[in-house]
Order: structure tokens, then sequence, then C-alpha cells
């Protein structure tokens, strides 16, 4: 490229912002985040399409004091890797359509309509983070360990509204069919895996049906202080550190999804039961399953239990949500990325900005849908609240480490 071409034009899916002595670029398309050094964000964020190479070299040389040979290097190299990073418009699939967050498979049967059935419960209508949903299920057996599992949502997020999705389970013979508005979704004689499944599909219609909160993957609880959001992928640890965390005197908000207004920046959550996987099991055996629910094959590989059982009143404050989950004037104080290392000290590390930045952007179910405000509403969070990482080997550790930012404890002695 000679210095008098144009540059060429970024992606134009792309939302750049700076961030402090760097910028980062992140395709809410491809679900990618790039973290650039100030150089190159500053040749990214020129890429218009009109200005010259040749100008972007001078001005950077200029605001740098660096020899004008040595920047049309660095530029030159940007570009190239620009367009490996598909940040460029032209690059290599750069039209790539919508990642979609991974669902359940059609499948290939017909649909099987719900019909006039007797359902042995079919709770209110529940508001999840804006998605209003009605769920029914026909056998009894199913029925009552279903009814304890979602609890935590029937007593937090019952609504008024008309649903706007049917998920059902019913039984013909042996089989137990879960139908979303009469669309078979699964067909099996495994209740556990019946129920399994229709908790995954209300995790994906809570997560899915909001285009002005972006949604992170996320534990949070709150404290007199504020509230402690917990990032973190699948298998982390971050459920049971909110439930230890719970244990310990604070109030239960999520352990899967805390959704962000894009307007307002307030705090929405999805207060399901906590799920428990088998490492977390001996540390929490007083919330096992009943004798009767492990016979009948449920919770073999997850235990879904009501904070409620973790702490009695873990739910109280959530009586003041409003109708789309949201926990009004309570500021979030901390976002924490927790890891366990059994065979390191406990100890709170700070996090630069825009590393954390990166980090909630991979952690955000729902950007494709909610594009440029989400981002800019996580930068936000990340500009003006605490971000560290909290490295752990013992739960009472790690719940000790979050209290600064928490305040004390509704529990005796935390």
């Amino acid at each position: 490229m000679a210095a008098h071409d144009a540059l060429p034009s970024r992606n134009p899916q792309l939302v750049v912002v700076a961030v402090d002595d760097a910028w980062v670029a992140y395709d809410p398309v491809r679900r990618q985040a790039h973290l650039l050094n100030l150089t190159a964000g500053l040749v990214l964020d020129a890429c218009d399409g009109e200005t010259t190479e040749g100008a972007v070299t001078a001005e950077l040389a200029a605001a740098f004091a660096i020899e004008t040979t040595l920047v049309a290097r660095q530029v030159a190299a940007a570009l190239t890797d620009f367009g490996e990073r598909g940040l460029l418009r032209g690059s290599p699939d750069e039209t790539i359509s919508a990642i979609d967050e991974p669902r359940l498979a059609d499948p290939t049967t017909a649909p099987t309509p719900a019909g006039d059935r007797t359902w042995a419960v079919q709770p209110p209508t529940l508001d999840l983070l804006g998605t209003a949903v009605q769920i029914r299920i026909e056998e009894p057996g199913l029925a009552a360990v279903a009814t304890g599992v979602l609890a935590s949502l029937i007593d937090t997020c019952a609504t008024n509204r008309a649903p706007s999705i049917h998920l059902d389970l019913v039984t013909n013979d042996e089989t137990v069919i879960l139908l979303r508005d009469d669309r078979a979704l699964l067909q099996t004689g495994d209740r556990s895996l019946a129920l399994q499944r229709l908790l995954g599909e209300l995790n994906q219609q809570a997560v899915g049906g909001t285009t002005d909160t972006v949604l992170l993957h996320a534990a949070a609880v709150r404290g007199p202080k504020g509230i402690a959001v917990l990032p973190a992928d699948s298998n982390s640890g971050k459920s049971t550190l909110a439930a230890a965390l719970v244990r310990a005197g604070y109030d239960y908000l999520t352990d899967e999804a805390v959704g962000i207004d894009v307007h307002s920046g307030a705090v929405r959550v999805y207060p399901r039961a906590v799920g428990l996987g088998p490492g977390s099991w001996p540390l929490f055996p007083d919330v096992a399953p009943t004798a009767a629910e492990t016979d009948a094959g449920y919770f073999a590989e997850e235990w879904h239990v009501d904070p409620r059982r973790l702490r009695a009143g873990a739910l109280d404050h959530l009586d003041q949500l409003d109708e789309v989950g949201e926990v009004g004037g309570v500021p979030i104080v901390v976002v924490a990325f927790p890891t366990y290392e059994p065979d390191e000290s406990s100890r709170i590390e700070p996090v630069e900005r825009a590393t954390a930045l990166l980090v909630v952007l991979h952690n955000a179910f729902n950007l494709a849908a909610v594009g440029e405000p989400g981002v800019r509403a996580l930068d936000d969070l990340t500009h003006h609240t605490a971000t560290v990482r909290l490295v752990s080997r013992d739960l009472d550790e790690a719940v000790a480490l979050l209290t600064p930012w928490l305040g004390p404890s509704t529990v005796s002695g935390q």
C-alpha cells in the first residue's frame, strides 16, 4: 500500500472502545474480543476508507516523536494483523452470520400438542429477565421434584403477564416429552434427563429474550455495600462460591446470569436454584437431595439447591424485584473473576481495565442481539467498578477476601 492510498474500512460490525492506554475491538457476531495496543488502536480507529496511510503515519510519528519510517512499518504490520483477525471490511468471512448460543437440537418428530391434559402442576407465569414463561407438568412425581427445583423462581419471578413461551412436560405411557409451544424438543424415558433439559431450555429463554439488557454468565450476591458479580466459565466454581457467600450471610441473586440495563445501568438477575456439581457436594452435605429423589435417579450429575436451604432468608430481598428482575438502586461494587487454586495462597489481584473488559465480553451471553450498547455498558461497568482476580484455595478465605467490598454479613462472626 502506498502512502497516498486510503486505509481500508474496518469491519462495520466491530465495536471499538479506547480503554486507558489500550483499545478493545469487539465483534458481536463472531463473539470475539481483541486487545490492541495504543498505536494499533489508533490505526484501526482511522480505518474509515478515506484517511490515507501517509496521513496516519505522519500523525502518529508526530504524536509519539518516533521516526516516520519506523511508524510506517508499524502501521503496515497492524493492517496485516487486522486482516488476519477479520477486523477489516473484505476480510475472510467478514459477513459471517450470527453465532447462536448452544440450543437443544430440533427433533425430527412431528409436533406433539399438549392438548386438553390434566396438569399435576401449573405454576404462575414466570418473568425471566423480561421473557414470560409458563411451565406445565403432567406427571405428579416429576412435577413434585420440578416444583422444588423451581421454587426460587416461582417465589420471586411470578407475573400477571400473559406467557410468550409455554414449556410443558407431558407423558405418553413411559415416555416424557418436552414441548416448547407444542413443538417436541425431547422424548425420553429418563425423568432426570427430561427435568435437566427443561431447566436448560428455561435458561435459554431467560438469556435469549432481551435486547435492552446485556447478560453476563456470572454469579452474584448482595451485601450491605452492594453487589459482587462473579463472571466465569462453566465448571469454574462460581456457583460453589455463591453458595458459600449465601451461607456466610449474603443475599443470593443468581449463579447463572446477571443483566446490565444498557440505558440505566440497573442490575437484573435470574434467581434460579444454585447448581452444584459433584466436586462441591462434600462441602454442602446438608443440602443433598432426598433419598427418594436419588433412588428415582434425579440429581446424579448436579444438585439444584434452593438458596433458602443454604440460609433462611437468602431470597427475602428479592420481593423488591420489578417485572424484569431489576434490583433497584443497588450498585455493583466489585467484579471478581474467581479461580480455584488449591496449591496457591488465597489472594486478590487487581485486573487492569482493558483485561477486565475482555473477560466480561468473553462471558457475555447476548451481545449479538444487544450490539454496541451492550459493549458500551460493559465498558462503563469496568470503568466505574473495581475489577479483581479472586484466587482461592478455601471457600472461607474467598468469602473473607470479598467482605471489604460487600460489607459485614448477616451471620455473626463474618
